[in-house]
């Protein structure tokens, strides 16, 4: 599974850290982790990530097939992250836009390759939790998440109506997290649009380690991934093991600055 850590390709291990960006420093602060750089090894070989930074804002990240990401800051929120093919033509870019309490509001997920358009609107619950509607730009899926009980964190109820299935049917997620750091942790704004169109949480500040799902047609339960970690002395991963489907996996190795 490539490009583990954009928003794309919905990385369901790596997506899941915390921070307080209140005031962000011009230069990394002395003691604070950033990720250098990902290998991971898969069916498929060894796949290289390499991040960028500006302090401690995430600029750039590069991918050893050419393909190459940049965001944008205004502030200290991310407004834009734009994935280019290795020619510098546009793949998909992600817009961010904020309420005035400077949470997530509106997320735009634009597909250049199939021209198409998705956008999720979020509402935040009095419980701390959050639930969100998507729309689509062909109109042909309605996706729901009742503000009863759709809720991100800790877990996510999904509500769907298709042509297929007329009758609402649901999917319950329940990620089970670690205690320990995620290796994008210190990155400023990253809190903030983390679950942003992934499977992930809001328990920002710790890695993933199982991601189960009951689908209410039939109430079964299906283990979709899990995760195990080999940690540092200040409880950053250096290298995991990712199985998605009981099947697939992915091994991965973290580097830090």
């Amino acid at each position: 599974m490539k490009k583990i850590f954009t928003l794309a390709a919905i990385a369901l291990f790596t997506l899941a850290s915390c921070s307080d960006n209140d005031a962000t420093p011009t230069t990394p602060e002395e003691n604070v982790v950033l990720l250098k750089k990902t290998i991971e090894n898969d069916v498929d070989g060894d796949f290289t990530t390499t991040y960028a930074y500006d302090g401690t804002k995430l600029t750039g990240i590069n991918y050893s097939d050419g393909t190459y990401d940049a965001i944008t800051y205004t502030g200290d929120l991310i407004t834009q992250w734009v994935e280019y093919y290795e020619d510098g033509s546009t793949h998909t870019k992600f817009i961010y836009e904020y309420n005035s309490q400077q949470k997530l509001k509106s997320f735009y997920w634009l597909d250049y390759e199939y021209d198409t358009f998705t956008k999720y609107d979020y509402t935040y619950l009095p419980n701390g939790s959050i639930s969100y509607t998507v729309s689509y730009s062909d109109d042909e899926v309605t996706f729901n998440i009742p503000g009863d009980g759709g809720m991100i964190y800790p877990n996510r109820v999904e509500e769907y109506i298709t042509d297929d299935i007329p009758e609402p049917y649901t999917y319950a997620y329940n990620n089970t997290y670690d205690d320990k750091n995620n290796p994008l942790k210190n990155v400023t704004g990253f809190e903030k649009i983390n679950f942003a169109g992934t499977d992930e949480g809001t328990n920002f500040g710790h890695n993933i380690t199982i991601i189960k799902a009951t689908n209410s047609n039939g109430n079964s339960e299906q283990t979709l991934f899990t995760c195990s970690y080999v940690y540092n002395p200040e409880g950053y991963p250096v290298s995991s093991t990712g199985i998605y489907n009981g099947t697939d996996i992915t091994e991965t190795q973290y580097f830090y600055e």
